[in-house]
């Protein structure tokens, strides 16, 4: 009798633990789902997974020692004219390396290629970025100026080139913004042209052409070597400045979000 009492017992006993820990295991599985089902609902399924997988966060205090090996060309620093262009940079583009104002309108060369303004005539010239990896191919558009509505109207219509920041084949940072994604109703067809840039890789060149009105094409090619997420109010790394020629493309992350921004940073190669 006093057997089967304590055998009943030890069987009750084995049932709750077995309950107990079956309890456990259930609600982990429900804190797991909810969890993962709050990040696809705030983030969209994509983007909750992207987000996880691109995390290398940077901000302007470590970006110098992160970026300190990174080879660049060696652009010459001199400038005959005193117009913020070099010699080397003004010969490529057929414009007087003597004289700072090529086209005689009362701007200096430098300065009006630093706002989209074509040195050899009237006007602005014609720029282009390509990034044949993820399908890119969107008119650059020089903003009107630094206010947000005249970034926002120029990433409406390509992607935006921040005014004052360098240009193609210059020594220093060329700034270039667009979207990942913008509202269902917002017209246009560059709501997404940054979406993917996520996906570029050390080695991936990003083209960027330029169209004067004096006939020269050029084509200048940047290898990707550095990809951050930075935090949205860190603006440092977005206009870090280097030696040499750097392009610094951003967009809003993780996807379909506007809580960090996405920054892939190249240098010129050709």
């Amino acid at each position: 009798m006093e057997q089967m009492f304590y055998g009943n017992v030890k069987s009750d006993y084995q049932t709750a633990k077995t309950r107990q820990i079956k309890l456990l295991f259930l609600s982990f599985l429900v804190g797991a789902v909810m969890f993962a089902g709050g990040m696809f609902a705030t983030f969209g399924i994509k983007a909750a997974f992207e987000m996880m997988n691109e995390r290398e966060v940077v901000n302007s205090e470590n970006l110098k020692e992160v970026e300190r090996k990174t080879p660049l060309i060696d652009l010459t620093k001199i400038d005959t004219d005193k117009d913020g262009l070099s010699d080397w940079f003004e010969m490529t583009y057929g414009l007087d390396r003597y004289n700072a104002d090529t086209d005689f309108d009362g701007y200096k060369d430098g300065s009006e290629l630093a706002y989209g303004y074509d040195p050899t005539g009237l006007g602005r010239y014609k720029a282009e970025i390509v990034i044949d990896k993820i399908g890119v191919k969107a008119p650059v558009v020089f903003a009107k100026s630094r206010k947000e509505a005249d970034i926002q109207d120029a990433m409406a219509k390509g992607v935006a080139h921040y005014p004052g920041t360098s240009v193609p084949g210059a020594k220093g940072n060329i700034y270039i913004t667009g979207h990942s994604s913008d509202f269902a109703w917002t017209k246009g067809e560059y709501k997404k042209v940054f979406r993917n840039i996520y996906k570029l890789e050390n080695g991936d060149i990003v083209k960027i052409n330029i169209n004067l009105k004096n006939g020269k094409v050029i084509e200048y090619r940047y290898k990707v070597y550095k990809k951050y997420v930075v935090p949205v109010d860190d603006k440092g790394v977005w206009f870090a400045d280097r030696d040499g020629s750097i392009l610094t493309l951003v967009t809003s992350w993780p996807l379909d979000t506007t809580r960090e921004r996405m920054v892939v940073r190249g240098y010129l190669i050709e």
